[in-house]
């Protein structure tokens, strides 16, 4: 008699972890805040009347806002992808024996 190696379980598909929402919309949303809070302060940068002021600093702000959303969806990203690769490794090691 051999002994064959006992294969570890392979992950289910319901253990699959997804992302949430916020992180599609703000991967979506986030490319147009950058460009068109660039484009306002870029285009009224030498601008001296009010409004132009005032739409300089808005495109200021509203780049930095798309910055800060772009790598908040790459956090989350890469948060999900970690715990993914986390619970595959678990399950992997320790058998898929959840009584639910």
């Amino acid at each position: 008699m051999t002994n064959t190696p006992v294969q570890p379980p392979v992950p289910s598909a319901d253990t699959h972890i997804g992302a949430p929402g916020i992180t599609t919309a703000l991967f979506v949303v986030t490319p147009f805040l950058v460009l068109f809070g660039g484009f306002l302060h870029w285009v009224n940068l030498g601008k001296t009347f009010d409004w132009a002021i005032f739409q300089t600093m808005l495109g200021t702000a509203l780049f930095w806002v798309g910055v800060a959303g772009f790598l908040t969806a790459v956090l989350l990203a890469g948060v999900r992808a970690m715990l993914q690769r986390q619970t595959d490794v678990l399950l992997r090691a320790g058998g898929d024996d959840r009584t639910v």
